[in-house]
């Protein structure tokens, strides 16, 4: 919003499923970079737990919703 960013890095290390995520991103287009931003709905709490991910993403005009293993598609 403020036109800044603030990036991070994941090593296989720290985060295997979710650098192993990044691999598959890069493997699609071209770029290993996500854009990672709160997940919560207008006024409401961010997110905390997996219960909280799927009442928002069925409220949210989301296409697909990444839990763990899990991919959530509608």
């Amino acid at each position: 919003m403020d036109g800044t960013t603030r990036p991070q890095t994941v090593s296989v290390g720290a985060n295997p499923l979710y650098h192993r995520l990044l691999g598959q991103v890069e493997e699609r287009t071209g770029r290993a970079v996500v854009l990672n931003t709160s997940f919560n709905g207008n006024a409401e709490p961010v997110v905390c737990s997996p219960r909280d991910a799927l009442a928002t993403f069925a409220r949210a005009p989301l296409d697909a919703l990444a839990l763990g293993p899990f991919l959530v598609q509608r």
